[in-house]
């Protein structure tokens, strides 16, 4: 399960963002919550659109980025090593990953377009 958003009139793997529900979510690490923070912004059928975008592009941006400590990631179910799955290489995740998500929102921006989330 996770949240899945697509940009409306964009196909493929280029108009679609997740985020799972899981050790690997990225909103968790920025202090919001897709179903608390991002469902109230939806309009009635499920999309972000216009200013309401840009605000949520902004909070994303401008929110603090904790990182998670192996306990934490744990708790969440996440795989926690010394190789691949080290704190540091979740930590590079959870960076990739919000700016991932910054130029996924930008992109939808620059087009004038709306995203559809299904969360």
């Amino acid at each position: 399960m996770g949240a899945d958003l697509y940009i409306e009139g964009v196909a493929g793997d280029d108009g679609h963002f997740r985020d799972a529900y899981n050790a690997g979510n990225v909103l968790w690490t920025l202090g919001l919550s897709w179903w608390r923070d991002v469902k109230p912004m939806l309009d009635g059928d499920g999309n972000l659109t216009g200013d309401i975008l840009v605000k949520f592009r902004d909070v994303v941006a401008n929110a603090e980025q904790r990182y998670p400590t192996k306990s934490e990631l744990v708790v969440r179910g996440g795989k926690v090593d010394t190789g691949n799955n080290s704190v540091v290489s979740w930590h590079k995740y959870f960076a990739n990953k919000r700016q991932a998500l910054l130029d996924y929102l930008n992109r939808a921006i620059e087009l004038k377009a709306s995203i559809r989330c299904s969360l």
